[in-house]
C-alpha cells in the first residue's frame, strides 16, 4: 500500500451526482437516496489541508462541473497553484515546469482540431519526476497543479474557459466509446478468500497503488473507493480534514481498512462495458444495498452474480471481459472523446454584416447579451466575404474566452475569407471572461473593432485565420503507415501489441540508452536514435511510447526537424 503523500493525485469528491449511470462506478452513482454536494467551506478546508503536498489536487465526482458552486471552488483551488496566494514549493521539477510555461500562451486558447490530443499535450508538458522513496524507480511521475475528472457534458462546456485557464491535468471521458469497469461491489468473503491470501491481495491492490486518496464531506481517506463506500453505507467518516493528514503511512490506516472487505477491485475478476449501465454485485453486498435503501435495488441496473465454490459462474460474466491490469478503460486515450457526436463541437453562429456607420458594440450586445455559451457572433465588414469560415469553425472545439480577430488592409483570400479591400472579421462569445470584466454597458459603447480588441485579455486574442487551428501530436494510428516506436521501456510492450492489433507495421524500436542497442523486445530490434536520421525512407511515423519522457522525446524530435505530422503517441 501507499501513503497518500506518495500518490501523484489526491481527489476531492465534491459531489456524487452524475450525468451518467456507468456500470460498476467507483463512486456508486445512482445508488444513493440523495446525492451530496460538498459545502464550499468544506471544500476550501480540504484544499487548505493539502498545503505542502507535491502533486495534483483534483476535483472529482460524480460529475463535478454540475456542482452549483463549481466556478467558485475551481477558482479557489487554482489560486493555490497560481498567482499571489500560491503555495510555495522547493521541488526542482515544479520550478522547471513554471520556467517552461512562463510567457507561453496555452494551446487551449486556439480552435482545436483534435481536442483530446491537445489535452494530452498540456498534461505531458506539465509532467515531472518527483522523489518518492516507496517507488522502485525512486521517483513518481506527477503534475503539481489543479486536476479535474469530467464526463464533458454541457456544464463542462459552460465552464470551458475557466477550466482551461486553471486545470493542469484533465481526466476526460465523454462516454461515447466503450470502456470497461471492474466490479467494486464483490466481497472477498463471498469468494471464500482466506485471511492470509486476502491480506496479500489487499496490500497489493492496484487501485490503492495506482489511484488516489480522497476527501469527501465526511473526511479524508487513504483510498478513494473507501471514501465512496463510507458514503454509500453511511460509515463513520474519515480522518479529520486537517493539514498533513495525507502524510499518514499504511501502518496508520487503521479502521479504514475494513472498507477493503467490501471492495472487489483487488480481486481481479472481470470487467463490463460501462455504457451497459449494470452494476455487478455479490449476494452479500446486494443485501447491504437493500439495507442502505439503494435506488438501484430491484432494477435492471443491478446484476447479482452467481457464485459457486468460491468462483463466479461464467454465465454471470456474460457481456463482460476478464480483468487485465494492463488493460485501459478505453481502447486508446483519444477514444475518450468523439468529436463527431459530443457537445463540445456544437455551436450556433450568428452572422452580422457591419456597415460603416454601425456601432459594433450594440450589434454584439443585441446578439449575445442574453445568449448562452453555445452562441457566437461572427462580424464582418464590407471588405470581408465569408468563404468556408463558418463550416470549418463549426467543426472545431472553441474556447468561449477567445476573440478570433482579423484585420486586412489589402485584397487577399484563404479558406476562411476573401478580402476585396480593407476589412475586419471577428468571432466572439458573450460569456467570455473579457466580456464579463468589461460589462455589457461598456461593450455597447464600442464603436470600432480595434477598441473591442483592446479591452480583451491579450493572451486570448487569436488571429482569425486557418493557421490558428491547433493540431497537437495525434494518437491516431494509421494501419497503412510504417512505424518506429521511440521508447523501449515499460510502455513499449503495450504499444507493440496495440500496433499489431491495428495492423500497422513496426520497423524498429528506438531508445537512447546505449545498453539496449542491438537487443530485441518482443522480437523487434532496438536501435539508437541515429537510425531516425539515417533511415528516413524506411518508416513513415515515430510513435512515442513513454509517459515519463514524452515531452523530452517530442521536443527533441521537433528540434531535429521532424514535424508534428511525423510524430504520434500511444500511452
Amino acid at each position: 500500500m501507499k501513503s497518500p503523500q506518495d500518490m501523484r493525485i489526491i481527489q476531492i469528491d465534491i459531489t456524487n451526482a452524475c450525468i451518467h449511470n456507468c456500470s460498476n462506478c467507483t463512486r456508486f452513482c445512482g445508488h444513493h437516496k440523495k446525492p451530496f454536494f460538498m459545502e464550499v467551506d468544506t471544500f476550501k478546508k480540504a484544499v487548505d489541508s493539502m498545503e505542502g503536498y507535491v502533486g495534483t489536487v483534483s476535483m472529482m465526482g460524480g460529475e463535478p462541473t454540475i456542482h452549483p458552486h463549481f466556478e467558485e471552488m475551481l477558482t479557489y483551488l487554482g489560486a493555490k497553484f497560481k498567482g499571489e496566494n500560491a503555495w510555495n514549493t522547493d521541488a526542482e521539477g515544479v520550478k522547471k515546469i513554471n520556467e517552461k510555461k512562463a510567457d507561453k500562451v496555452s494551446p487551449m486558447v486556439y480552435p482545436q482540431k483534435n481536442f483530446m490530443d491537445t489535452v494530452h499535450e498540456v498534461e505531458m508538458d506539465n509532467v515531472f519526476l518527483y522523489p518518492c522513496a516507496s517507488d522502485p524507480s525512486g521517483t513518481r511521475q506527477t503534475i503539481h497543479g489543479a486536476g479535474l475528472w469530467s464526463a464533458m457534458g454541457e456544464k463542462y462546456k459552460q465552464h470551458y474557459e475557466l477550466i482551461q485557464d486553471i486545470v493542469d491535468y484533465q481526466a476526460l471521458n465523454d462516454h461515447s466509446m466503450s470502456m470497461y469497469h471492474q466490479p467494486a461491489l464483490i466481497s472477498r468473503k463471498s469468494l471464500g478468500i482466506s485471511d492470509d491470501e486476502w491480506v496479500k491481495l489487499r496490500d497489493n491492490c492496484w487501485i490503492q497503488n495506482l489511484w488516489s486518496a480522497c476527501i469527501t464531506p465526511k473526511g479524508a481517506f487513504f483510498c478513494e473507493v473507501a471514501g465512496a463506500l463510507d458514503m454509500l453505507f453511511d460509515g463513520p467518516g474519515g480522518w479529520p480534514i486537517e493539514p498533513g493528514w495525507w502524510k499518514r503511512t499504511p501502518e496508520e490506516f487503521g479502521d479504514q481498512l475494513h472498507w477493503c472487505e467490501l471492495c472487489g477491485l483487488a480481486l481481479h475478476t472481470f470487467t463490463r462495458d460501462a455504457n451497459e449501465e449494470v452494476d455487478d454485485v455479490s449476494p452479500d453486498i446486494y443485501e447491504k444495498l437493500k439495507e442502505a435503501g439503494s435506488r438501484k435495488v430491484g432494477t435492471k441496473h443491478i446484476h447479482v452474480v452467481d457464485i459457486h465454490d468460491g468462483k463466479i459462474d461464467d454465465d454471470s460474466k456474460l457481456g463482460g471481459r476478464w480483468f487485465d491490469g494492463s488493460m485501459p478503460y478505453t481502447e486508446s486515450y483519444a477514444a475518450k472523446f468523439d468529436k463527431a457526436t459530443q457537445s463540445l463541437s456544437y455551436k450556433k453562429i450568428i452572422e452580422i454584416h457591419v456597415k460603416n456607420d454601425d456601432s459594433i458594440g450594440a450589434l454584439i450586445a443585441d446578439a449575445l447579451q442574453n445568449a448562452d455559451h453555445n452562441t457566437y457572433a461572427m462580424l464582418t465588414t464590407g471588405g470581408a466575404v465569408i468563404n468556408d469560415a463558418i463550416e470549418r469553425i463549426s467543426s472545431l472545439v472553441l474556447n468561449p474566452g477567445t476573440l478570433l480577430f482579423r484585420h486586412e488592409t489589402s485584397p487577399c483570400e484563404d479558406e476562411y475569407f476573401k478580402y476585396e479591400g480593407e476589412g475586419y472579421a471577428v468571432l466572439i462569445n458573450g460569456t467570455a471572461s473579457s466580456v464579463k470584466k468589461a460589462g455589457w454597458e461598456r461593450i455597447r459603447k464600442i464603436e470600432k473593432f480595434d477598441e473591442l480588441k483592446d479591452i480583451w485579455d491579450q493572451n486570448k486574442v487569436v488571429p482569425f485565420v486557418p493557421e490558428s487551428e491547433y493540431e497537437a501530436v495525434t494518437s491516431y494510428i494509421d494501419p497503412d503507415k510504417r512505424y518506429v516506436i521511440y521508447g523501449a521501456g515499460e510502455t513499449a510492450p503495450a504499444a507493440i501489441r496495440h500496433l499489431d492489433e491495428v495492423g500497422a507495421k513496426i520497423v524498429h524500436l528506438i531508445d537512447k540508452n546505449p545498453s539496449k542497442t542491438g537487443q530485441t523486445l518482443l522480437d523487434i530490434e532496438i536501435c539508437s536514435p541515429v537510425f531516425l536520421r539515417n533511415n528516413r525512407d524506411e518508416y513513415d511515423r515515430i510513435l512515442i511510447a513513454s509517459t515519463r519522457y514524452y515531452s523530452e522525446i517530442r521536443d527533441g524530435l521537433l528540434a531535429e526537424g521532424f514535424l508534428n505530422e511525423d510524430i504520434c503517441w500511444w500511452i
